[in-house]
């Protein structure tokens, strides 16, 4: 990836050839780390971009996933709970889920701009890891042609709740039955030391739920009381 300036075409030519890219194709914005596979969680995982302002479609969206594969494994990206989440977060997030569901604004919301672009980038990265992806969006929107395809608009909640169902019908016969290497992964033995495998908690605790367990310690005085 490079940005350079230019005036005409022998500029930009100049531009091309003094950065000479084609030599650093392997550094890229994620470093090889995460070209492996992260541990995946138990249960089917659905990462949810929610839009900041809690409209009743996506209120209804959300008591839909409540009742589908995903009941017991989601993972919400709300603003409003946390707003600077990094490129990093994302990534280990979608690579741990199996599928990812970005809710953009209407193109006349007043915070649109900044929301739609940051849930447009979560949604490449969800489609170039291969993951299924739902883009719903509030009307009225108009949507960028490169990702037109994929972007469902509704104007209702009744009309935001079929297009999910329908999606989710679609993608739940290739979530039932897991693959065995879906399960959670044990790190490989190795003499460098990777940070990535020690977990520390996410900053939001509804991310966690699913590991709660693995936080208690029976101390001393717990097993006296006992």
């Amino acid at each position: 990836m490079g940005y350079a300036s230019y005036d005409n075409h022998e500029s930009l030519a100049d531009s091309i050839l003094s950065e000479r890219l084609w030599d650093s194709l392997s550094q890229t914005l994620l470093d090889s780390r995460y070209r492996q596979p992260l541990a995946k969680f138990e249960d089917p995982t659905l990462m949810y971009r929610k839009p900041p302002v809690n409209t009743d479609s996506v209120l209804a969206v959300q008591e839909e996933f409540g009742r589908s594969v995903f009941q017991h494994s989601i993972v919400v990206d709300d603003p409003n709970e946390y707003s600077s989440q990094i490129l990093q977060w994302y990534v280990e997030k979608l690579l741990s889920a199996d599928a990812a569901v970005v809710h953009l604004l209407s193109s006349d919301h007043t915070n649109q701009a900044s929301y739609n672009l940051k849930s447009s980038i979560v949604a490449g990265l969800a489609m170039g890891f291969g993951r299924p992806l739902l883009m719903l969006a509030h009307e009225p929107y108009e949507s960028p042609l490169d990702y037109e395809k994929w972007l469902k608009a509704h104007d209702t909640a009744e009309g935001c709740i079929q297009l999910t169902t329908g999606w989710l019908s679609e993608i739940t016969p290739t979530l039932t039955h897991r693959r065995p290497n879906r399960q959670r992964a044990t790190p490989a033995a190795s003499t460098n030391m990777d940070l990535r495998n020690f977990f520390l908690g996410d900053a939001v605790a509804e991310h966690k739920s699913d590991r709660l367990s693995e936080y208690f310690v029976e101390t001393s005085s717990y097993v006296a009381a006992d």
